[in-house]
């Protein structure tokens, strides 16, 4: 199903959770079925930001579609650059030129998504800007109060708080006149909220302990993965083939949520490059 305009702000944030602490990334491939003008309007807006060009793709030279390494060679002759990918599997097509544009990639960190909301709210005229060493984006004066404004992961999604009160990010962006735009109706209405009471079993306390441990979790998984990955390549298996075998094995399948060897192969890709 071709994604919509209105479906972006979706696709960034849950992107961020996916990849979250690392950064979220978009190649060429992705953002070319975007529609006409979105890639630009959010690196305009500061949602996302030119990359490192990529370094492996995924080669359509046939139906394998496999994760393979770019070579990039500046022409002897010219200034032009040409990239290829070489084909080194069944059926061993050999060299299969790329275009260049196709190595264009994007990433979207929390901090962007900071600046983004910090930005938005402080066209409230009840709000006000927060120091960048403060943990609020800023705040929001209320019924029964100034609220500070926050942005979290709880329960692996993002969550914007007022006060006690919080929805997940998802619910409060949106698309409008070509651009992702932050609901302030539903940040005052959540301001006006009455604070829950001590005794209160909806009290909200966010659990930071969990978060660490999972952020730990995934780390120890993340770097067992690499460590396989290498010893696999070692032994003369391509990364994408390494990918569909961890993806298999215990320590991935049942410490932390099962994923994909595609999602493996980007683990790898993001490890090695840092």
């Amino acid at each position: 199903m071709a994604i919509k305009p209105r479906d972006i702000p979706g696709v960034l944030v849950e992107r961020l959770e996916a990849s979250h602490p690392a950064p979220a990334t978009f190649d060429a491939d992705e953002t070319d079925e975007w529609p006409d003008g979105i890639a630009h309007a959010l690196l305009k807006s500061g949602l996302l930001q030119e990359a490192r060009r990529a370094t492996t793709l995924v080669c359509d030279g046939c139906n394998w579609r496999c994760d393979k390494p770019v070579v990039v060679r500046k022409l002897a002759t010219s200034d032009r650059t040409r990239a290829f990918i070489h084909c080194d599997e069944e059926p061993d097509l050999g060299r299969i030129q790329v275009s260049m544009e196709r190595l264009r990639s994007y990433r979207l960190v929390q901090r962007m998504l900071e600046r983004f909301i910090r930005k938005a709210i402080a066209t409230l005229g009840s709000a006000a800007p927060s120091s960048s060493v403060s943990p609020h984006l800023g705040s929001i004066k209320g019924r029964y109060g100034v609220r500070p404004i926050a942005i979290f992961i709880k329960d692996d999604k993002l969550t914007l708080s007022v006060g006690q009160h919080g929805k997940p990010l998802t619910e409060l962006l949106f698309w409008s006149d070509g651009k992702v735009a932050l609901d302030l109706a539903a940040l005052r209405r959540l301001a006006n909220r009455k604070r829950t009471t001590a005794k209160s079993t909806d009290r909200y306390s966010p659990n930071r302990k969990k978060q660490m441990a999972r952020t730990r979790r995934k780390a120890s998984r993340n770097q067992k993965i690499v460590r396989e990955a290498k010893r696999l390549h070692d032994l003369g298996h391509s990364w994408s083939a390494a990918a569909r075998k961890i993806a298999k094995v215990e320590f991935v399948a049942k410490e932390c949520k099962p994923i994909s060897a595609s999602r493996v192969r980007r683990i790898i890709y993001e490890m090695l490059n840092r």
